[in-house]
């Protein structure tokens, strides 16, 4: 018996649909340190200015980049995850709209467009492009687009299909527990068997099923040099790549994101 797997935007779309992803989305909070520097770097462009969250997700960006914004818009592609934003986050403007396309934002008319939590890596190789078209069309002139990304030069293999178990006392939690690692280990190595065959890699670049999430994903890997020439190509300027403590970084970077 076969099963068609589909396209690599295909497995990503279903997995961000997936109740048991956008749940775990829901209890993240906070910014990570280089999401602060973000913030602090495009403060001038925030404050007072009109803001879209691409990719927000449970909405974890949301008070942080709305609070400056004379306007935020939050968007993403997955309808789970818009639930999930919406309910934590009511009165915001929470759009489905895809980062390919943004759809629903109008030409010219934005000051910052921002993608994090490599949320770009989800999209196919042949798609990122779309990305840049469409930040670049909504952005006025002097605009800014930040986003995260994974670095290839810090791969050092997929995660372990090996679910943790955090030890207890308690003897019925622990055989809970227990039970939970087992089906998480056993969905992670089905999964992985089954997009295997849609893992690439080019010169600069790696789609793989790395191990996250129950290995349900294929992410993509980017050397920082090679990202800050398509970025070039598709017509952006002063470029700076922000390491995982928020602070300016070369193009060599190993730094994880």
């Amino acid at each position: 018996m076969s099963m068609a797997i589909g396209s690599a935007a295909d497995v990503n779309g279903r997995a961000w649909e997936a109740r048991g992803l956008s749940q775990a989305f829901a209890g993240s909070s906070g910014l990570l340190p280089a999401e602060v520097g973000v913030l602090a770097n495009l403060w001038p462009r925030l404050s007072g200015g009109r803001i879209v969250d691409v990719g927000v997700g449970g909405g974890r960006t949301v008070p942080y980049f709305s609070a400056p914004a004379r306007r935020y818009i939050a968007l993403d592609l997955s309808h789970a995850m818009i639930e999930v934003c919406r309910a934590k986050h009511p009165g915001t403007d929470v759009r489905v709209d895809d980062a390919r396309e943004l759809a629903t934002i109008t030409d010219s008319t934005v000051d910052v467009v921002l993608f994090s939590f490599n949320g770009i890596d989800y999209v196919p190789p042949e798609e990122r492009s779309l990305v840049y078209r469409a930040a670049r069309r909504v952005l006025r002139p002097g605009g800014a687009f930040a986003f995260s990304s994974h670095n290839l030069r810090s791969f050092a293999g997929v995660e372990s299909p090996i679910a943790p178990i955090v030890l207890t006392a308690n003897p019925i939690r622990m055989v809970a527990r227990f039970g939970r690692a087992v089906g998480q280990t056993i969905r992670s190595y089905r999964n992985s068997r089954r997009l295997r065959p849609l893992e690439r890699r080019g010169q600069d670049w790696a789609l793989l099923n790395d191990g996250a999430y129950a290995s349900t994903l294929l992410t993509m890997y980017v050397d920082p040099a090679w990202q800050v020439a398509e970025l070039e190509r598709a017509g952006f300027a002063g470029i700076r790549i922000i390491g995982e403590r928020g602070l300016d970084v070369r193009k060599d970077t190993t730094d994880k994101w």
